[in-house]
């Protein structure tokens, strides 16, 4: 798999996105799309949702958004329900995602596989900062 960023194409050996229905890697790549890295649902920072859902809501389908877990699909449809997140999620193994952003949760933009931003769930952007680096 290599991936774009602004400084060259580097590539990712152990990158795979799936669920129940099958692989799901490559359609990662095209489109533009905002994931929320969630490694682990009981290590998360339940408290930095609010800020998340809100970006979610007013993205409204202009950019797609993916939940990337490592968490089991029972106790991650519960943790959506809890925090009011109405996305899909796919998983991805936990060292992955820890590679991808250190924090949890965690945010990286793509476009068509080039990654135009990353955030720590500090500093989540607002919706018109990611339409722009999206070039919307």
């Amino acid at each position: 798999m290599i991936l774009g960023c602004a400084s060259g194409f580097t590539k990712i050996t152990d990158f795979a996105v799936w669920n129940d229905e099958g692989d799901y890697t490559q359609d990662m790549f095209a489109g533009k799309k905002l994931f929320l890295i969630i490694y682990n649902i009981s290590k998360t920072n339940k408290e930095s949702y609010s800020d998340i859902v809100n970006l979610q809501k007013s993205l409204d389908g202009q950019v797609e958004v993916i939940a990337l877990t490592a968490s089991d699909a029972e106790s991650f449809k519960a943790f959506q329900n809890e925090i009011g997140l109405n996305t899909p999620f796919y998983y991805t193994d936990a060292t992955v995602l820890k590679t991808i952003a250190r924090s949890n949760p965690g945010l990286w933009l793509m476009d068509n596989g080039l990654v135009k931003g990353k955030w720590h769930f500090n500093d989540v952007p607002d919706y018109s900062r990611v339409l722009d680096l999206v070039g919307m």
